[in-house]
């Protein structure tokens, strides 16, 4: 049975669903680990959104001061999948002052062009150009 967000169910608000209908709505409360990277691997522009992470109750509390500490020993970063805003998400856990941020993750089709942003530069001759790539 699922419950729609008025509450638990009653006449009228209770509706069944089958198992892998409420896998694909992507809205469990769970980091699904995918593998750790080096975390000056991973550009800063990629970095999205930061959450605050915590454990999911007291039997997980030593799991969770594990991660963050050998995350923070070996300066390396989680890269997880994660549902925010029943939308999933690839993200980042790092470790911060003894907690983990987890930080959403940009596509390279969602960062935008700088365009011509970019100033002129003086060359070694004096005159001014454009920067080339």
């Amino acid at each position: 049975m699922s419950w729609d967000a008025a509450g638990p169910p009653s006449a009228g608000r209770c509706a069944a669903t089958a198992r892998s209908d409420t896998e694909r709505t992507a809205t469990r409360h769970v980091v699904e680990v995918l593998g750790f990277v080096p975390g000056q691997d991973i550009d800063p522009i990629s970095c999205n959104r930061p959450y605050y992470v915590g454990p999911g109750g007291a039997p997980a509390d030593r799991a969770f001061a594990l991660l963050v500490e050998a995350l923070a020993r070996t300066g390396q970063v989680c890269v997880c999948k994660v549902a925010v805003h029943s939308r999933e998400r690839i993200a980042l856990l790092r470790p911060r002052h003894g907690m983990l941020i987890l930080q959403t993750l940009l596509w390279q089709d969602e960062l935008r062009n700088p365009g011509d942003l970019a100033p002129s530069r003086r060359s070694p001759t004096g005159s001014w150009s454009s920067p080339r790539c």
